[in-house]
């Protein structure tokens, strides 16, 4: 079979592999460039004149997290934190337990691991038909 066809850029012989492939060959005076897929366990975002692919990241598991979205030759791998965990800081590199709070009380702020009381619904003598009353703080 041929090999996958790339794609020539200009009249000077600079042809690039799309997503999902990488250069086996450049190009010569009388040959095209060949292309070929990523290896297994790796991919290519976009148009590239690499001779590699980028490996997928690691989900670490001893950091908390899970493989939310599997790589393929084109995408990296997805994580997400791991079931009753959250990103520890905006840059996500390790996860940490969520604190439940108790009936009454409620996130301190926003990624703040500490609970405290909360102010009952304004105009309500009784908590809102559905909710249990059991809050859960991320943090």
């Amino acid at each position: 079979q041929p090999p996958p066809l790339c794609v020539a850029l200009d009249i000077r012989c600079v042809s690039v592999p799309p997503a999902g492939q990488k250069v086996k060959t450049e190009c010569g005076t009388e040959s095209p460039t060949e292309c070929e897929a990523c290896e297994s366990g790796h991919f290519q975002a976009g148009w590239t004149q690499e001779k590699h692919c980028t490996p997928h990241r690691d989900c670490d598991q001893n950091a908390g997290f899970v493989v939310h979205q599997i790589g393929t030759t084109m995408e990296n791998v997805e994580c997400r934190c791991q079931n009753g965990t959250h990103c520890s800081s905006h840059e996500c590199q390790t996860c940490r337990l969520d604190t439940h709070c108790g009936v009454g009380e409620g996130v301190q702020k926003e990624g703040g691991p500490l609970c405290q009381p909360q102010e009952p619904w304004p105009g309500k003598a009784r908590m809102p038909e559905g909710l249990t009353g059991k809050g859960l703080a991320a943090g």
